[in-house]
């Protein structure tokens, strides 16, 4: 009877540490946070305790087989005594299936349900043990750590952007976070990999004026833009030499001397490489007090205009005034699995508006510039590209730019 009664005692115990072990390695960055913050006492142990994962796995799997190695050893020893060697096989079958009840599947069952409650619950007496199998600990450590280095695995940071990423995109489908919050945060993730060559203004959409022309001349082109900062040219549209804003311009012709070239009146431009990232320019911005900068190609010549806007655009989407345009959609469904995609739209919208992962690698940023290195050269038009999860067509080509391809998933 006191064997039964030993054994029940240590399948318990073997529970406790199953459910303890899965309840401190469920526990979410937010619940840790929430302990470390709000939990008093006990929840700052929890918290340190995990701080300190390895230790306490340690300390667990030497209870939990101390646990189940001395139940087994008494329950062989009571079944020979009583019944002979003959009876052994039976009950490791009954006690195996014990293990499984008692202290493994339920115990860990409940840990995942009530992961902060156990791990509470347990969180001293696991201290205790922690203390009292530190030399047992330190040696199991050392050894598997040095195991570890000789296969060359290196320890995994706890919180990674890609793993921050996916939590905002499961968190976005589950509703804890809206569509537009969801976007925000994986915007705002991934803002250090997306270069801003993928988000800026062509050079042949610049709209731009000559130094030499006076204001009054250039007055009424401005109106008609509809843009408030318009970069200045030398004589070359593809020699950017300063950026005018349109309140100077009219003061100019309202009040002062409309025959003032802008040359007197432009501000110097900020010059910046087209591999910037968007973090490093909206911060470059901000420190410069500026909403625009000149954005040049590898060889110094200019690739095109990069504003604020187009920065905060990326994080929130469009944004548009009363006096724009309102533009398509960059990527719009034509057919149940077919989709008409505009040439420029990065690389890493078409992957979220798909539901795809086409890689982020060399210097492409953009579809069609993915597409254009994928061919080694300018695609013609009806060149077809098949990936795995689905083939894009070039559409349509103008002046040695792809200007629009399709794609068709492949069938599943």
């Amino acid at each position: 009877m006191i064997e039964i009664t030993a054994v029940c005692i240590l399948l318990l115990v073997s529970g406790a540490f199953s459910g303890t072990e899965v309840a401190f390695t469920s526990l979410s960055f937010e619940q840790l946070e929430q302990l470390r913050r709000k939990g008093g006492r006990q929840g700052r142990l929890v918290a340190s305790l995990h701080d300190e994962i390895d230790t306490v796995l340690t300390t667990i799997t030497i209870g939990n087989n101390f646990a189940n190695l001395t139940a087994s050893a008494l329950v062989s020893a009571w079944t020979i005594r009583l019944f002979g060697e003959a009876w052994l096989t039976a009950s490791t079958i009954i006690l195996t299936v014990l293990v499984l009840i008692i202290s493994e599947v339920t115990p860990k069952q409940i840990g995942i349900v009530h992961n902060e409650q156990v791990a509470r619950t347990l969180s001293r007496p696991l201290k205790l043990l922690s203390y009292a199998f530190l030399p047992v600990v330190f040696i199991i450590s050392a050894v598997s750590n040095a195991l570890t280095r000789l296969t060359g695995g290196e320890p995994r940071p706890k919180v990674t952007a890609e793993g921050l990423g996916h939590m905002a995109r499961y968190a976005g489908k589950t509703g804890v976070l809206n569509k537009l919050h969801a976007s925000i945060v994986k915007n705002a993730i991934r803002s250090h990999e997306v270069r801003i060559e993928a988000l800026l203004t062509h050079r042949t959409k610049i709209f731009s004026l000559d130094k030499h022309q006076t204001a009054a001349e250039t007055l009424p082109e401005i109106l008609e833009s509809g843009f408030t900062r318009i970069p200045v040219y030398d004589n070359d549209p593809e020699y950017i030499v300063g950026i005018v804003f349109l309140r100077d311009v009219v003061k100019l012709v309202t009040q002062g001397d409309p025959d003032t070239p802008l040359a007197q009146i432009m501000n110097e431009p900020i010059f910046v490489p087209e591999n910037r990232t968007l973090h490093n320019m909206l911060t470059r911005l901000q420190r410069e007090h500026t909403n625009m900068a000149i954005v040049l190609d590898e060889y110094g010549g200019l690739a095109g205009l990069i504003t604020i806007e187009d920065l905060i655009e990326e994080f929130v989407g469009e944004i548009y005034d009363e006096n724009e345009v309102v533009e398509s959609k960059p990527v719009i469904q034509t057919g149940k699995s077919e989709y008409t995609i505009i040439a420029d739209t990065p690389i890493h919208i078409v992957n979220d508006v798909l539901d795809i992962e086409i890689p982020i690698e060399g210097d492409a940023q953009t579809i069609g510039g993915y597409l254009t290195e994928q061919f080694g050269d300018i695609p013609p038009s009806g060149q077809e590209f098949p990936l795995r999860f689905g083939t894009f067509t070039v559409q349509q080509v103008s002046y040695n730019r792809i200007v629009s391809v399709t794609f068709r998933r492949r069938d599943t």
